[in-house]
Order: structure tokens, then C-alpha cells, then sequence
């Protein structure tokens, strides 16, 4: 955030993006982080929150140079993800990182991850 302030969370699971695993592991890792460092960890995320661990992961690769995902493609894959699975969501408004494999393999991050040139962080599978 400036100031030399360092987010916990966010430092977290922007080091899931660097981790030597597939796509679909390093958003479950980073799924877990960002439920893990709250106080109030429930191992389920609101879209809110799966649109906070998208965007952590999105400034490790930019940080290292890398392409990242643009803010209409995240609304509209975390909004895409939560819609199908709209009627087992808890209270109807969470996932769990079980999830990730629906993240890693949506049509949006499949092109994402297929730039691999320039994209060495995440999109390493």
C-alpha cells in the first residue's frame, strides 16, 4: 500500500503465483492463504473475497513483469464460477477452495495462462 507497509494477506498469497505448481494448485493455495490469515477463517470465500485473492495473485505478476488479468476478466470469471454453482453455494454466497479447478480450467483463464511468453509466473503449468 505505500509507506513501505507490507498487507500479510495479500504478501501471502501473491507468493502462491511463484510456487512451482499447476494453475488450478497455486489459486486452491491461494484460496487457502486468504482464508487461513482471517480471523474469522471459514475454509469458504465470498466473491468478494475470491475477487481479493485474484487480484493478489494478479499484482505478484505484475510486480515481476508479468501479463495479468484485467479487472472486467476477473468480475466476470469469479461471476461466472459463483453462478454455476448458485444453488450448493453455502448460505448461497460462498466456495470453498474445491473450487480452484473450475477457476484454473474457465475459458478466461485458459486464454490468461496460454501467454505463457511473457507470463512465467502464473500461468507456469
Amino acid at each position: 500500500r505505500g509507506g513501505d507497509e507490507v498487507i500479510i494477506r495479500e504478501f501471502l498469497v501473491g507468493l502462491a503465483t511463484i510456487t512451482n505448481n499447476t494453475i488450478e494448485e497455486r489459486i486452491q493455495l491461494a484460496m487457502e492463504l486468504y482464508d487461513d490469515c482471517s480471523s474469522t477463517s471459514t475454509a469458504f470465500l465470498s466473491k468478494t473475497e475470491t475477487k481479493a485473492v485474484l487480484n493478489s495473485m494478479n499484482k505478484t505478476c505484475n510486480f515481476f513483469g508479468d501479463t495479468q488479468l484485467s479487472h472486467e476478466q476477473i468480475e466476470e470469471l469469479v461471476e461466472s464460477v459463483f453462478e454455476t454453482y448458485a444453488t450448493e453455494l453455502q448460505q448461497g454466497t460462498k466456495l470453498s477452495n474445491r473450487h480452484a479447478p473450475d477457476f484454473a480450467s474457465h475459458p478466461i483463464m485458459e486464454i490468461f495462462t496460454k501467454r505463457r511468453g511473457t507470463n512465467q509466473n502464473l500461468a507456469k503449468v
